[in-house]
């Protein structure tokens, strides 16, 4: 099913897209050039459909791999060359709001993950609290991508995204945030199991590693759009490795609490920044 529906998507949209734009070659071209590459990818998608355990991993990860990297080359093809993705393959209009709601579906995963866990177990203390703490894990993550996206491209900033050079680089940004919000549904699955139990170091990991991951594809994604280093998100990303050593002394629902504490105080501090911020800009213009 998930090969079928990942297929179905691309093959419908280049189905629509090589015939419909005949009056344009160049975007035909183009389109015929991804068409190629998922043709190239598809040999191991099907294989990992009929193999199981590593050896699927192994191979929907390289297959995942081809299909991200032909993107990024710019999808090389025998006869049609190469598509040149320092143009504008996309207007920064397009960009934001693709990425918006690709967030927002992950945000939605984690919301699903937390009622459903709460709805199929026994609803004791600790899975209540588990699935409490994964929605203010939701909204906390909702805040803190569109606090500075809105700040990054409100109208007048839009046009920073467009000069992004390759324009791809921001999708880039937003996978490794989603990737971050899906380890994060993840690690609220597993501590649905056992809330207050030991946990392992790769459990651990995976609890740290979500928020990790989310922080870090923000601050990529403000490096990308603005080319400086958003301070306050990779100051909480150090935090979250430092503590890392202390987290075996607590069981998995009290970690999920101290990510949500660190990402909680990270929002905090934004806010107060970004508060103080016109009036010390508006003091400067007064002198």
């Amino acid at each position: 099913m998930f090969v079928a529906a990942y297929f179905g998507i691309h093959d419908a949209r280049d189905a629509v897209l090589i015939p419909g734009t005949r009056v344009n070659p160049y975007i035909q071209a183009r389109s015929i050039r991804v068409f190629f590459w998922f043709l190239v990818s598809a040999p191991l998608w099907v294989a990992g459909v009929f193999t199981e355990g590593n050896i699927r991993l192994a191979l929907w990860a390289i297959a995942a791999a081809v299909d991200l990297w032909s993107a990024r080359i710019g999808w090389p093809t025998p006869r049609l060359g190469r598509t040149e993705l320092a143009s504008q393959i996309f207007t920064g209009n397009h960009l934001t709001e693709r990425h918006r709601q690709i967030f927002i579906i992950g945000i939605g995963e984690l919301i699903l993950t937390a009622g459903s866990g709460l709805a199929f177990s026994h609803r004791d203390g600790g899975r209540i609290a588990v699935a409490a703490v994964a929605f203010a894990n939701a909204m906390l993550l909702f805040q803190l991508y569109f606090q500075r996206v809105q700040q990054l491209l409100a109208p007048g900033e839009v046009s920073s995204v467009e000069r992004v050079r390759p324009a791809t680089s921001t999708s880039y940004s937003h996978l490794v945030m989603v990737a971050g919000v899906v380890v994060i549904s993840t690690s609220t699955s597993l501590t649905f199991s056992r809330p207050l139990g030991e946990v392992s170091v790769a459990w651990i990991l995976t609890l740290l590693g979500g928020p990790g991951l989310f922080l870090l594809g923000t601050c990529l994604f403000d490096y990308v759009v603005t080319s400086r280093i958003l301070w306050s998100r990779s100051i909480a990303l150090l935090v979250l490795a430092a503590i890392a050593p202390a987290m075996p002394l607590l069981p998995p629902l009290g970690i999920m609490l101290v990510t949500n504490l660190v990402l909680l105080i990270t929002l905090v501090n934004e806010m107060i920044v970004n508060r103080r911020r016109p009036v010390s800009h508006l003091m400067k213009q007064r002198r």
